[in-house]
């Protein structure tokens, strides 16, 4: 089929396939963010790939969840650049980590946590911060580099005083007890 035809019935298809299980859209995220990337809806193929990714998870299928998240960000990139495109990015980078570290991708998690970093500090979002602070200590106890792993575990403790997020200061704390436990 010529191109247009194809990208023209692979969105035909999801918005069939949408209208037809829309009670039950989470079961076929992945035919439906599949079908709205070949049909280059880009916006819907992302939001369908991330809960992709998120069902993948649910069964401890790690593989498929790096590729869905993969994907979701793939088809964010073809997005124009704004706040809510930036603060999705950043939560399917956010969600990456629980593929990444059973799988022993540390190379891609860190640089995932990078990327999630930079994206908080453009948003200047301080909760989504902290909680990238959290994690980068966490990944970096796991690794052995203790004094980026306090570091980032003071960091994230101070912003989740800042904010007052208790729960975050637990979090925050935990991570600092492991490292300081080494």
């Amino acid at each position: 089929l010529p191109a247009p035809l194809r990208v023209a019935l692979h969105r035909r298809v999801a918005e069939s396939l949408e209208e037809l299980y829309g009670h039950d859209l989470a079961g076929r995220s992945l035919a439906l963010g599949t079908h709205y990337r070949n049909g280059q809806a880009w916006d819907k193929a992302a939001t369908f790939l991330h809960l992709a990714g998120r069902q993948a998870i649910l069964r401890s299928a790690h593989h498929e969840a790096v590729a869905c998240f993969d994907e979701a960000l793939g088809s964010l990139r073809r997005l124009p650049t704004s706040r809510e495109v930036d603060g999705r990015d950043l939560d399917i980078r956010l969600e990456l980590r629980q593929s990444l570290y059973p799988l022993g991708r540390f190379a891609d998690l860190i640089r995932h946590l990078g990327e999630a970093e930079r994206l908080a500090e453009r948003l200047e979002d301080r909760p989504r911060l902290a909680r990238v602070a959290a994690y980068v200590s966490n990944h970096a106890w796991i690794t052995g580099d203790l004094p980026r792993a306090v570091a980032s575990g003071q960091r994230a403790l101070a912003l989740a005083n800042e904010l007052g997020d208790r729960q975050l200061a637990v979090e925050a704390n935990l991570r600092l007890g492991q490292v300081h436990w080494n």
